[in-house]
């Protein structure tokens, strides 16, 4: 029997998100904002763990990281670039994390979620993105050079 209920999906339209995704970030981006990433990780099980669905949100304007809950709600974190101060992602066999550290209300918060490793180009392209709009000199889709990856 698979642990997975739906594949993970990536794209740039949010009426392609499952529900309760599509409602919170369709009342968080402004009609003027691009989206440039989303990263939807469905739920995913195995023995001892089990991920919630979360979804990655890049706009040219600011980054969401949605995380379904229990209940059938979500939360969502979200921050501008210039407000941003750390990204990480971490990768350990079949198990990935996002992490991303910023600041709200002039205090330091963390966000993070939880992935299969086989959406991990994914996420690097993602995260290519954020850091691109964080150094504010690189142009959106530059190469991180240092990871090996391409955007290609």
């Amino acid at each position: 029997m698979s642990s997975v209920e739906q594949f993970a999906a990536m794209g740039n339209a949010l009426e392609n998100l499952p529900s309760p995704f599509r409602e919170a970030l369709s009342q968080r981006i402004s009609t003027q904002e691009r989206v440039r990433h989303l990263v939807h990780s469905p739920v995913f099980a195995t023995d001892k763990f089990r991920y919630l669905a979360s979804v990655l949100c890049v706009t040219d304007m600011q980054w969401f990281i949605v995380l379904s809950q229990k209940d059938g709600s979500a939360t969502i974190n979200q921050s501008s670039y210039d407000r941003t101060l750390f990204v990480e992602l971490t990768i350990i066999l079949l198990h990935g994390q996002l992490r991303i550290d910023f600041v709200l209300d002039g205090k330091a918060r963390s966000a993070a979620c939880q992935f299969n490793t086989v959406m991990e180009r994914a996420y690097v392209k993602a995260i290519q993105d954020i850091l691109n709009a964080i150094d504010g000199n690189g142009q959106p889709g530059e190469k991180l050079q240092w990871l090996g990856y391409s955007r290609d």
